[in-house]
């Protein structure tokens, strides 16, 4: 396979990195995203995927993609995926797609998730499933509102513990989401960016609070309703910065906020809502994932800032 993108990026540092997005061409090239997974979460050598079952899953189907600089053929980014099927109908599990620390924040993440986009449009499969922290914001962000992805499926401690440096000490909770890559939805983001959308819009439109917050960031805190409203639009906040959250205010925070964002999302979703975007208010520092009571027509033809606002 050809390269599938090609971009020049700099880093935190400001330094310049010309960079190709293809399948790795090599062992060495494969053994290289041991390193990029280290990188990227600060995994111990343990929990990496190692390069002998990256190679096993390129020869069976599935799409690895490696972001290499062009100049020191560094490894700097990776997608490692697999092929799955479902009633008959093929789909692709991204299992990680991850990006080196001086290049976080840039555009490269974005970029491999477009390459394996295209890659699984190549072999004529349109649909990519894969997991995510809802209550990280920029992750709930960058999926959401930047990808086009949309959830109704919520994992309890999926993964059990988690020891690299991000998930450490914390349950890991996540969102199972689907990518309808043809989808009206998706290809609108690509084209268009994503969509800019205030909480308190949605407030004002009719969006209520699936449960109250005190405090201020990074201490702000849930705290738990009585009941649910039944609105067809719920906002559901989460930190603004877990990570700040967790050094602040410790685990116990961190259990809170997970203990009441699970027990909504886990009632919406089973009354047939959709997590659809992630509205965000930058001056006050809060986050809220947007849950739309629809059907899944209307979420793929990306019917809800039309049909709501």
């Amino acid at each position: 396979m050809e390269a599938l993108d090609f971009l020049e990026i700099r880093d935190k540092e400001g330094k310049l990195w010309k960079i190709e997005i293809r399948e790795p061409r090599s062992w060495e090239e494969i053994e290289a995203l041991e390193g990029v997974q280290v990188g990227a979460w600060g995994m111990k050598p343990i929990e990496v995927i190692p390069g002998h079952m990256v190679r096993g899953i390129m020869v069976a189907g599935g799409i690895v993609l490696g972001a290499f600089d062009s100049e020191s053929g560094r490894a700097v980014g990776c997608v490692v995926s697999l092929l799955g099927e479902r009633n008959g109908k093929k789909f692709v599990w991204s299992h990680i797609t991850g990006v080196v620390r001086e290049l976080q924040g840039s555009s490269l993440g974005y970029r491999l998730k477009l390459a394996q986009r295209k890659a699984a449009l190549l072999k004529g499969i349109e649909l990519m499933e894969w997991t995510f922290d809802p209550l990280q914001g920029l992750n709930s962000y960058f999926n959401l509102s930047k990808l086009g992805v949309i959830c109704n499926t919520f994992l309890w401690n999926y993964y059990g513990e988690i020891r690299d440096e991000i998930n450490r000490g914390m349950r890991s909770d996540r969102y199972k989401v689907k990518w309808f890559l043809k989808s009206r939805r998706v290809i609108r983001r690509i084209e268009r960016g994503p969509p800019k959308i205030e909480p308190g819009e949605l407030l004002e439109a009719g969006a209520e609070l699936a449960y109250e917050t005190e405090g201020e960031y990074p201490l702000r805190r849930p705290v738990p309703k009585g009941g649910f409203s039944e609105s067809e639009v719920v906002l559901l906040e989460i930190p603004w910065g877990i990570e700040e959250a967790r050094e602040k205010g410790g685990l116990e925070l961190i259990s809170a906020w997970r203990d009441v964002f699970a027990s909504a999302v886990q009632h919406y979703f089973s009354r047939g809502y959709w997590a659809v975007e992630y509205a965000r208010s930058l001056d006050e520092r809060r986050g809220f994932h947007v849950l739309w009571k629809a059907d899944l027509k209307e979420v793929l033809d990306d019917r809800f800032l039309e049909d709501f606002l």
